[in-house]
């Protein structure tokens, strides 16, 4: 699920926060996060992210180092617009999750 998109337009602040619905972990590598204008963001499979049941992360649009909790998509420009679809589809295409941006 994703559930916050923040600071859209503003790389030092854009931030997507996925949050793990269901039981079991969630292996996210192949997965992608795609937006109406065609930016694309595909989980690595390595290192993998794996979300716990109950767990999240925050994926920021900048520069940084990846954490547990915390994956940066190194990007110079900001990805999302305000009132921008954003859609999560596992590996096989399916789309498991939307957010309009704010």
């Amino acid at each position: 699920q994703i559930t916050l998109a923040a600071g859209a337009g503003d790389i030092n602040q854009e931030v997507l926060t996925l949050k793990r619905v269901g039981d079991g972990d969630l292996y996210m590598a192949g997965w992608n996060l795609r937006d109406e204008s065609g930016n694309l963001y595909t989980f690595p499979s390595s290192p993998e992210l794996v979300l716990f049941a109950g767990g999240a992360v925050r994926l920021y649009s900048k520069g940084g180092t990846d954490t547990a909790t915390e994956i940066y998509w190194n990007r110079s420009e900001p990805a999302y617009e305000s009132n921008e679809l954003i859609t999560l589809e596992d590996p096989q295409g399916n789309v498991r999750a939307t957010y309009r941006v704010p």
